[in-house]
């Protein structure tokens, strides 16, 4: 995201709409004032608005405002409006229909892009929604993943989508439009003719859906992509797409994936043959079994420009197998080829070893989790063989050899031809290979130089083998992402990797969670080392005993001056210290607070499940205090009470930009609950809030529900499972997401407890909102309100 200095300085220099991509800019939450006057340059076709965050209260406003300023006459709009919740949704849904109303002589809005995703908008946005499409009918990309999508609302946006004959990319994935949905969709399809792209992964369509949609399909003659994944489709509704790909000339890409198929499916393999297009086949756990893949290896002669298959998960058996492999060398354009999660064995890769040499195009192959019939370890000889025939593929990028049981002889009879792979991203987690099979993988890892990523999770890999793999890493200058968990290396070995860190000047990301004996030292070590990567942004230590500080015996010790310079002086930007076995101490918290106070980068800090005391509460939140970039903060499962959350509620202000606490499972009364509500009410980010499993009561649950409500953009407040019926937390939970909000303006002193009846009569009413019933709930809302109160609501965002 540009921020406002860097947009003025390239502005004043005439050369805003020169350098960005595109020719667009970003408008943000703090430039939107800025370029509603200046937003002026004739060579700036167009503008993305987009944000990085959450948007509130009055930057929504900014926004809103800023959609409807005449700088944005005749310009291209693309929106990405991905997460922001249905409240802040809404509100810029009605900007843009404000500003493309039918009211104005002159539309001066030209949406092309809209990417609404994961908003849950439900039925009250999905209105609004097709008022916007109604006027803005020159869209062509709709993303609306994620927004809690019925039949009800498909049937609501249907009747628009019809006047949006340019749209080509349709995105309505994650939602629950089922069958009927299906049916409303197909009928406003037939008007679309532009689609190219349809993506309806996890719908629950089913068979007689997937039918409708093709008869709305068959009118889409450039139609070159559709997702279905995840929706129960079974053989027959596999079948019935044979018509698009046999139909539609520009057909490139098709996601079947976790659609129980099986193995009579056998005209949509037929169709895939015929189809001279497609690129891209995922069939991925549909256990299509060995006669499925029979019926596929005879037509994958004939797909000249298949370049992507998955079959992972498939059930594939040895004789399926020699039947794909049998036609390998005819596709010469396979580029990613996943086997991955079948039963075939030792057999089976010497059969792809055979074969797979002749795939030159191959970038990625993935043979995670195989084993055979009889749950028989891969042999080594056969490991070895595989990897050899790989060997010839110059363009292989990634290997995935993931929990195969590889153990020390395996690894050695890979690390024979390993040097000789073009890799840049290396999956051998889960195979036990253990100090001596590390010791023959970090020789050959030393010619990787192009490797970005390596992952040696749950290897049994000790200080030796770490070792090892410290001395061969520091020749990948590349590397971005390192995984380590579950393995055997403890504080040694932690020392021993810290070693090779400092070469890595690309390094993001690294995982050393759940590794035996690894405690603050070892962590200390490890810090020491990260601080002399500069790009390095995430750390993974959960399920450690990162919590003390232990000597070279293993005794818990004192901490020194050394491992509290070793914290403190480390930048982060995401770190979890999750799950520690022993909790964090006073010590180890107060080194922690250390570091945080010099972190100011930092997003994402997860504390779950670490016994942290008010104590220790206290010495986190003088460094939680300078986290200015804190977005996430979860601390759930501790041992907070009042006096850690007025800690917290002091520092909490400063972190402008937190958009989740997560403080469940603690021991946080009311006096805690009011001292954060005070607080968190102000807050122009903050979104989701968990306090359940505390020990606040039925009062203070009000009160602190009452406080939090007036701010709109909060998607969930969870209040369950504290002094009252564990059911009302979740009613809130429900009444926020039904739109409904409370402006508290309430004198002092009326603090009362709504009753269990009135709470049920306000979950119906919240019910009732979400089935689009129509009536007056304003009045009836505020009769359920304690009495002598003033308190004013609203009902949606209008």
């Amino acid at each position: 995201m540009a921020t406002l200095d860097w947009l003025k300085e390239l502005h004043q220099l005439g050369l805003l709409e020169k350098v960005w991509p595109w020719d667009r800019v970003v408008l943000g939450l703090r430039v939107c004032k800025w370029l509603r006057s200046d937003l002026q340059c004739p060579t700036i076709r167009g503008v993305l608005l987009a944000s990085s965050c959450r948007c509130a209260g009055s930057k929504v406003e900014d926004i809103c405002e800023t959609l409807v300023h005449p700088s944005f006459n005749g310009k291209e709009v693309h929106v990405q409006w991905r997460g922001q919740g249905r409240v802040s949704t809404n509100a810029l849904l009605h900007a843009v229909k404000g500003a493309a109303g039918a009211q104005r002589s002159v539309a001066i809005l030209k949406i092309t892009h809209l990417d609404l995703g994961h908003n849950d908008i439900e039925k009250h946005g999905s209105e609004r929604l097709a008022e916007v499409l109604a006027l803005q009918t020159t869209i062509q990309y709709l993303g609306l993943r994620g927004n809690c999508f019925s039949h009800v609302e498909a049937s609501v946006l249907g009747q628009s989508l019809r006047l949006c004959r340019g749209l080509t990319h349709l995105d309505l994935g994650e939602n629950q439009l089922g069958e009927r949905g299906a049916a409303y969709l197909a009928t406003c399809l037939r008007l679309c003719t532009a689609l190219q792209h349809l993506d309806l992964t996890s719908n629950r369509v089913g068979t007689a859906g997937v039918e409708l949609l093709v008869s709305g399909l068959v009118e889409c003659k450039s139609f070159a992509h559709l997702g279905l994944a995840d929706n129960n489709i079974f053989a027959p509704g596999a079948n019935t797409l044979s018509v698009i790909l046999r139909g539609c000339t520009s057909f490139q890409h098709l996601d079947l994936s976790r659609n129980r198929i099986h193995d009579t499916a056998e005209k949509l393999f037929v169709a895939v043959g015929q189809s001279v297009s497609l690129s891209h086949l995922d069939l991925h756990s549909n256990n299509i079994g060995d006669d499925g893949a029979a019926y596929l290896a005879d037509v994958l002669g004939e797909c000249e420009s298949l370049s992507y298959l998955d079959l992972n998960d498939c059930r594939i058996g040895d004789g399926g197998l020699r039947n794909i492999a049998s036609v390998l060398a005819v596709c010469k354009a396979l580029a990613h080829l996943d086997l991955g999660r079948n039963d075939f064995g030792t057999l089976g890769c010497h059969i792809l070893a055979s074969q797979v040499a002749a795939c030159a195009r191959l970038a990625y192959f993935g043979l995670d989790a195989i084993s055979d019939v009889t749950g028989s370890r891969v042999a080594s000889d056969a490991i070895g063989a595989l990897v050899s025939g790989l060997s010839n593929c110059q363009h292989l990028a990634h290997l995935a050899l993931s929990r195969i049981e590889l153990g020390a002889e395996g690894a050695a009879r890979l690390a024979e031809w390993l040097g000789w792979l073009p890799l840049t991203n290396l999956d051998l987690a889960g195979n036990q290979i253990g100090d001596l099979g590390m010791s023959a993988v970090a020789k050959p890892l030393q010619r990787l130089t192009a490797l970005t990523q390596l992952d040696l999770q749950c290897n049994r890999i000790g200080a030796s083998g770490a070792e090892q793999l410290s001395l061969s890493m520091r020749a990948c200058p590349a590397l971005r992402v390192l995984k380590l968990s579950e393995n055997e290396m403890g504080d040694a070995g932690a020392r021993a990797l810290a070693e090779g860190l400092p070469p890595l000047q690309k390094l993001q990301y690294l995982s050393l969670a759940a590794t035996d004996d690894l405690s603050a030292t070892g962590v200390g070590h490890v810090t020491a080392g990260l601080r002399l990567c500069p790009a390095f942004a995430e750390l993974d230590l959960h399920a450690n005993q990162v919590g003390v500080v232990l000597n070279s015996v293993g005794d818990q010790i004192e901490p020194t001056k050394g491992d509290v310079d070793a914290w403190s002086c480390f930048h982060i930007q995401r770190l979890d210290l999750s799950r520690n076995f022993c909790g964090l101490d006073l010590d180890v918290t107060a080194m922690l607070g250390e570091m945080l106070g010099r972190s100011h980068s930092l997003t994402r800090l997860n504390l779950m499940a670490n016994k942290i005391s008010d104590v220790g509460c206290g010495h986190l939140a003088g460094g939680l205090g300078e986290c200015g970039a804190l977005q996430h903060l979860e601390m759930c499962g501790n041992s907070v009470g009042d006096r850690g959350a007025a800690f917290l509620a002091d520092v909490l202000p400063r972190c402008s930009l937190l958009s989740f606490l997560g403080l469940s499972g603690n021991e946080i009364r009311d006096a805690g609950a009011r001292a954060l509500s005070e607080v968190l009410a102000g807050s122009v980010s903050l979104a989701h809030i968990e306090l359940n499993h505390n020990q606040i009561s039925s009062q203070g649950c009000w009160r602190f529900a009452r406080m939090l409500f007036k701010y709109q953009p909060l998607a969930r407040l969870d209040l369950s499972e504290n002094g009252y019926h564990a059911d009302t937390g979740r009613i809130w939970t429900e009444v926020q997401q039904a739109g409904l909000f409370i402006d508290h303006s309430s004198k002092a002193g009326q603090d009362s407890t709504p009753d269990s009846k009135s709470m049920s009569r306000l979950k119906e009413m919240a019910m009732d909102r979400r089935e689009g019933a129509e009536g007056s709930r304003v009045a009836v809302l505020k009769s359920l309100l304690p009495p002598h109160s003033s308190t004013m609501l609203s009902v949606g965002s209008e």
